[in-house]
């Protein structure tokens, strides 16, 4: 009996094609794709000039060029991902 188990399972993966593979490919994309839009939005949001940015490298005493400097780092090989 587990034979044949073992051999329904595997003759279904390759007339699927390796559908687990595929459905873990997209996963990996999806993934991706939000890691690389979160970048996107944290780096906008600095270049932006978002209040709390600002506030956020002014307190910690960095001058602006290092927020604009941070924002550009973080959204341009965001940019290029998407």
């Amino acid at each position: 009996m587990e034979r044949v188990v073992k051999q329904w399972y595997s003759h279904s993966q390759r007339q699927a094609g390796g559908s687990d593979r595929k459905v873990r490919e997209r996963r990996t994309v999806g993934f991706t794709d939000r890691r690389s839009l979160m970048f996107l939005m944290a780096g906008f949001s600095k270049l932006l000039g978002n209040e709390q940015m600002v506030g956020l490298f002014a307190l910690a005493g960095f001058g602006q060029w290092f927020r604009y400097l941070t924002g550009t780092l973080e959204g341009t090989p965001a940019a290029a991902d998407v």
